[in-house]
């Protein structure tokens, strides 16, 4: 995924939000996992810039009985 915003464009240098980051699926010894990132930077309108970096991991398992899910 993808995302790009601007916000207060009044100002001479408006600030901008930038993020780009994705997920997948695999197996790991005959179990079923994810793993992500997720790449954000932020500009102010001066020189202040911040770059955040964020990992994702989820382990899945199935419930003994399906019913009660619903």
């Amino acid at each position: 995924m993808g995302n790009f915003r601007t916000q207060w464009k009044e100002v001479a240098k408006p600030y901008t939000t930038e993020s780009i980051g994705g997920d997948k699926n695999f197996y790991l010894h005959n179990e079923k996992v994810s793993a992500g990132l997720l790449i954000i930077n932020d500009r102010s309108g001066g020189n202040l810039q911040v770059n955040k970096f964020q990992l994702s991991l989820a382990y899945h398992c199935k419930s003994s009985n399906q019913s009660e899910l619903l």
